[in-house]
């Protein structure tokens, strides 16, 4: 039995989208991450995806397997992207062999194999 729990809901947890300008004339459908329940709706569509943190990126994933026609993502900053796994290799277990290592050279050593392992998203 657990000494402790946590519950990590964060206190953002109310579905909120933005007041975007232009967002009262947009004729698509504007779907908060928190209704969304699966790709089926969205099969044969063009699908852009607001936001690439946990949530952003698994329903991007989830609508690109789904059969979505097309998925953008759309960001401020430009992420760091790593596979789940390549040629095999889970990226945790790449994660737990170079933890001890300086971190400056692991940032190195990443930013090469994410220029190999995931195209341009230009």
């Amino acid at each position: 039995r657990g000494r402790a729990v946590v519950v990590a809901t964060g206190f953002n947890h109310t579905p909120r989208i933005p007041d975007w300008p232009g967002r009262d004339t947009f004729t698509g459908e504007l779907l908060h991450a928190a209704a969304y329940r699966n790709p089926a709706p969205y099969a044969g569509r063009d699908v852009l995806v607001v936001g690439i943190g946990n949530t952003g990126a698994e329903i991007a994933a989830d609508l690109a397997e789904g059969g979505a026609s097309r998925v953008r993502i759309a960001v401020r900053t430009v992420p760091h992207i790593v596979r789940r796994s390549t040629a095999g290799w889970p990226a945790q277990a790449t994660g737990i062999l170079v933890r001890r290592l300086p971190v400056r050279l692991v940032d190195r050593a990443g930013a090469v194999m994410s220029r190999i392992s995931v195209p341009d998203l230009a």
